[in-house]
Parts: C-alpha cells; structure tokens; sequence
C-alpha cells in the first residue's frame, strides 16, 4: 500500500488530499525509545504516523517512568500546538520504530487553504483525544471497580488502529486513580472470562459487548 492509500485509509481523507500530503510531506523514521518532542518545547510540525506506536509521558515527578502507548496511526501528532500555538504538553518518543509524515506548520496552513477538510482531519484528531480522557476523567468516579476498567479498555481500544490497548498495569492505574493491584484483578477476571486476551504489549479487546455492559 503507497503513502496516499494509508492516509486516505487511516486519516479519513480524500485521495486528491492524500496525494497532496504525500507529495509535499517529508516521511521519516524514527527508532525506538527516540524523541520527537519534549515537555513545553516549540514545534513546528505537524506529524502524521503511518506505522508505529508512539508514547507521551509526563514529566510530573509523581508520574516518574509512566508513559501512556496510545498514538497510532490515524491519530494526530501536535494537531494542539498547531492550533492553539502553545508548546508541546507532552513529552513524545516511539515505543516501536515508527514511520510518519511531517509537514511544517506554513505547508499545514497552505494545505487548508487548498483542502479545508484537512482543518477538519486536524479537529477530528484534537476531538478524539479530548473524548478519550474526559470519558477517562469520568471513569475516576465509578465505584464498580471492575466496571471501571472494562469501561476504560473499550474507550482506549476505539482509538487504537488495531483495537490492542498498549497500557501496563501501572499506566491504567494512573489514568483510573486506582491501585495496581485491583486493576490487575480486574484485568485477570477478564481474561479468565475470555473478555480480554494478553498479548505483546498489552492487551486485546475480545468481545465489545461484555466491555459495555
């Protein structure tokens, strides 16, 4: 599959948009465990992974070593900054080796200016995040603990490409305010329950009906 046909693919786009993209964008790759930006840093392009996972983490001393594996493919990397004009919030680097586009902020206003759909794409990506940790902040008052977490995978698995949550233990915990142990009895009842599988990584969503329960 050529660049356009993944764009078109995992950004929802039109082909002449994704030709577009795929003409003017600089494709990279980017090793494990490397950087594409840091906490409160100034960026200055907009990226668009293709293949890979890549990961944010704060740089909050009480959340020392926990990084949230949840930019795949589809999801749009400092779409925030692009729009606001504000740092990054975050600190970013691949947990895999990653391929994705990168577009300067100048070649991102002019591909509005051609295509306002892409303004749209860009808006999509800020919403979908924005979903997902407010439905996330929602879940810290649910007092079915089990309940909670099953919740939690099923959001974290729709915004996923291939619905596999790439979460440890202690990173689930974090974002549900819970500890790790009950979580980790949560997670173990599912998997008894073939509700959930374990695979490399993380952990795959079996059947959508029982998570929404």
């Amino acid at each position: 599959m050529n660049i356009a046909a993944i764009l078109q693919e995992k950004y929802t786009i039109c082909a002449d948009l994704a030709e577009l993209i795929a003409q003017k964008a600089r494709i990279k790759i980017l090793p494990k465990s490397a950087y594409i930006s840091f906490q409160d840093s100034q960026v200055e392009q907009v990226i668009l992974p293709l293949k890979g996972v890549l990961a944010f983490s704060p740089t909050n001393a009480d959340y020392a070593g926990i990084t949230y594996n949840l930019i795949t493919p589809g999801m749009i990397v400092n779409d925030t900054p692009y729009l606001l004009s504000t740092p990054s919030i975050a600190e970013i680097r691949a947990t895999t080796e990653c391929t994705f586009l990168s577009l300067t902020f100048e070649e991102t206003d002019a591909l509005i200016a051609a295509y306002p759909q892409f303004l749209k794409t860009l808006s999509r990506s800020v919403a979908q995040k924005q979903y997902v940790f407010h439905t996330l902040f929602h879940l810290r008052a649910e007092k079915n603990a089990d309940l909670k977490v099953r919740r939690a995978l099923a959001v974290l698995a729709d915004v996923m490409e291939d619905r596999i949550v790439r979460l440890n233990i202690l990173s689930l915990a974090s974002l549900l305010g819970m500890s790790r142990n009950r979580v980790g009895a949560s997670i173990k009842s599912m998997i008894a329950n073939g509700e959930v599988i374990k695979v490399k990584g993380g952990y795959e969503i079996v059947t959508s009906l029982a998570l929404a329960a």
